[in-house]
């Protein structure tokens, strides 16, 4: 009874008391930006932090439409606020799984089958903070090449989850063609990876530039896997007129034409490794039929310098064929 009454007369806190007026916590398709942005105010206090998830728990809040809210706002919140993701991965959110209208057939398809798998990526996401946080700036300043392979890969993992929600997102999407929380998931879904596939994608060719060292069949791996993504993007932009009616999304990058569009600086460093390989060589031979000596230590050190470079851009290309030769391949969709 006393618990009871000390519940009644608790006063909400400021940030309680803005979630409850404002469009995020309303059972309805209303999802206001500038309330997301107020939001970001109150969500540099640990303590509000764990209020978010708390109210987000109350069984009141388990509709279709306060959770589909709630995930949302946690996917935009992930990648800009590590104290929230930390925070994330230590709770549980209980009642997640219900639901409070559970007459609503078609809410609880799209919980099972949207919102819980959703949240499982969302887990993900948090727990990976940091990893993703160091492959990004590691492929920025173009940096610890020898760990960027197996970065590649964690980042793949990940995509590949995300990936999976696609065939689930397109059968809502054509069911519930009016819901327009669904078509913003989809959406932020859509351009976080293609962000992922836009870093794989130079990470491979940080890895040919910069590792010749490295076994083709790890590098074919990687190929492989980022061709299959290529083509489930492929797949995910095809019915980007479900959730992107402005055509605002770009089309997927294909491997081959951001190759091409990298052959030009590549060529020209070749042609300036070839040319001072020549260069080289001339001298050496001019040497040997002067006075007869041999090249010196050091000038055949710097002579097998540029040799070495001049074998990775063959490597390089080589690669491209790879890539070539790969993207004939038909991959199946979903």
């Amino acid at each position: 009874m006393i618990q009871k009454l000390r519940e009644i007369f608790k006063q909400d806190s400021e940030f309680i008391q803005f979630l409850k007026r404002s469009s995020l916590s309303k059972d309805n398709q209303v999802y206001d930006q500038e309330d997301i942005e107020f939001l970001f105010q109150y969500m540099i206090k640990e303590r509000n932090l764990r209020d978010f998830f708390e109210f987000y728990s109350n069984f009141e809040m388990q509709t279709y439409n306060t959770k589909m809210k709630m995930l949302i706002i946690t996917h935009q919140f992930i990648h800009s606020n590590e104290e929230f993701s930390k925070l994330f991965t230590t709770l549980r959110l209980k009642n997640f799984c219900l639901l409070k209208h559970n007459h609503r057939n078609y809410e609880t398809w799209l919980l099972f089958n949207i919102q819980i798998p959703f949240l499982s990526y969302l887990q993900k996401l948090a727990i990976s903070f940091k990893n993703i946080k160091s492959y990004k700036i590691c492929i920025f300043r173009k940096q610890q090449y020898s760990n960027i392979m197996i970065d590649s890969f964690k980042i793949i993992n990940i995509v590949n989850m995300a990936l999976s929600l696609v065939p689930n997102l397109k059968t809502a999407l054509i069911n519930y063609p009016y819901d327009i929380l669904l078509q913003r998931l989809t959406f932020n879904i859509y351009q976080e990876l293609q962000g992922y596939q836009k870093n794989l994608i130079n990470s491979m060719i940080i890895i040919l530039n910069e590792n010749t060292k490295i076994q083709n069949v790890e590098l074919y791996e990687l190929l492989r896997e980022i061709k299959v993504i290529e083509q489930k993007m492929i797949f995910y932009h095809s019915f980007r007129n479900l959730f992107d009616q402005k055509e605002s999304l770009l089309a997927p990058l294909l491997i081959q034409k951001y190759f091409q569009n990298q052959k030009s600086s590549i060529q020209e460093y070749t042609c300036k490794v070839e040319e001072k390989k020549e260069y080289l060589q001339r001298s050496s031979r001019t040497r040997q039929s002067t006075n007869g000596e041999t090249i010196t230590p050091k000038s055949q050190r710097k002579q097998n310098y540029f040799e070495h470079q001049y074998s990775s851009q063959k490597y390089i290309k080589s690669e491209e064929i790879v890539i070539q030769e790969e993207s004939e391949i038909q991959i199946d969709q979903i």
